[in-house]
């Protein structure tokens, strides 16, 4: 395994970048967190002794410039997005191979903005995530792991934390495939070598056992009563 320089590009209250930074892997991976204002994320790197960088731009072009420079200045080699942000120019094609977003979908159903609200607006029996390259398209880039949860008529709130537990234990896998340089992309298409596709919650196949074993209770505060 070799250490790749990583970004985070978030806007997020932190929540996932707390978790997934409790091991090491991740740690050891994680160059720095980049964000467009002030959030929960930013703090929670700076606890964490992460280096974090701020771009104030509410342009979408001007914000993609700032943050190729950013990544060029601090010999980015991958950046994913937690980000309700499209970039745009040269970033997108610099860093072609090298930009992952999660998305909290099945792409390629509900792209864009509030992905889970817009599915359980319809009758959908199963929800996910997916991370994906990034390209021109809106969420349409080619796709590396997808999770599945069956939709049930319990609380929302049971449905979300599951996925999120999800999204934590896909970016734990993430960067183990990056740093042991399992992802290939060929064209439209990515694939991770060696893959296993045997089960049916995560395709392909989680195999990193930090991912494997990770949980994390439904904090009690968003516990619903029956």
């Amino acid at each position: 395994m070799t250490t790749k320089r990583i970004a985070l590009v978030t806007a997020s209250r932190g929540t996932l970048l707390h978790d997934v930074l409790q091991f090491a892997g991740v740690r050891d991976n994680l160059h720095s967190v980049v964000c467009d204002r002030p959030c929960g994320a930013e703090e929670v790197a700076q606890r964490h002794g992460l280096p974090t960088h701020r771009i104030a731009l509410r342009d979408n072009a001007a914000f993609s410039d700032a943050l190729l420079a950013h990544f060029r200045e601090q010999a980015i080699d991958y950046a994913l997005l937690l980000f309700p942000r499209l970039l745009v120019g040269d970033v997108v094609t610099t860093y072609a191979g090298r930009l992952l977003n999660l998305h909290p979908s099945l792409l390629p159903a509900f792209p864009g903005l509030h992905s889970v609200d817009q599915a359980l607006a319809t009758s959908v029996r199963h929800l996910g995530n997916t991370i994906h390259f990034v390209d021109e398209s809106l969420d349409g880039g080619p796709i590396v792991l997808q999770s599945v949860t069956p939709r049930d008529d319990g609380p929302e709130v049971f449905l979300r934390h599951r996925l999120f537990v999800q999204q934590c234990q896909m970016v734990i896998q993430l960067v183990r495939w990056l740093a042991d340089n399992r992802i290939v992309l060929d064209g439209k298409k990515a694939r991770v070598k060696n893959a296993v596709f045997d089960q049916t919650d995560f395709s392909p196949n989680l195999d990193a056992s930090e991912a494997l074993t990770f949980t994390k209770v439904l904090p009690a505060h968003l516990l619903i009563s029956p």
